[in-house]
C-alpha cells in the first residue's frame, strides 16, 4: 500500500510543480512548453503506476477499461477507478478529500508563485 501513496504524492507534487512554474510565469510560451509534456505523458504513467500498485495492495480488480482511459483522461479514469473499487462512503471520502487536496496544492501553488513573481499577474 506504501507504493500506491507514494504515486498518489508523486501526482500531487507534479501537479504542485506544474502549476507553481504556470502561476510564476502566466504568459511564458516556455513555462507552458515545460508543463505540457509532462502533462501528457507524465500524469498518465503516474496515474497507471498507481492504479496498479493500488489494486493490488487492495486485492481489487480494475474496472475494465480504466487503464486506456487513464492514458487519455487520467482524472475521469481515476474517479471511475475509485468509485467502481470502493464501497460508497469510502469512494465520497476518497473523492472529497482528494479534492480538498488538489485544491489546496493549486492555491498553494498560486500563492508562492505569486509571491515569488508579484509582476507575473
Amino acid at each position: 500500500m506504501w507504493r500506491a501513496r507514494s504515486y498518489a504524492a508523486a501526482i500531487f507534487a507534479a501537479l504542485f510543480l506544474t502549476s507553481l512554474i504556470l502561476a510564476m510565469h502566466p504568459h511564458s510560451r516556455n513555462a507552458l512548453a515545460a508543463c505540457v509534456p509532462f502533462g501528457i505523458v507524465g500524469f498518465p504513467v503516474c496515474f497507471y503506476l498507481w492504479c496498479k500498485s493500488d489494486a493490488l495492495g487492495r486485492g481489487v480488480t480494475p474496472p475494465p477499461g480504466t487503464i486506456p482511459l487513464g492514458a487519455v483522461l487520467w482524472p475521469v479514469a481515476w474517479l471511475y477507478y475509485v468509485v467502481g473499487t470502493s464501497a460508497p462512503a469510502r469512494a465520497l471520502r476518497t473523492i472529497v478529500l482528494s479534492a480538498i487536496l488538489a485544491v489546496a496544492v493549486f492555491v498553494s501553488a498560486a500563492a508562492i508563485g505569486h509571491m515569488w513573481n508579484p509582476s507575473a499577474t
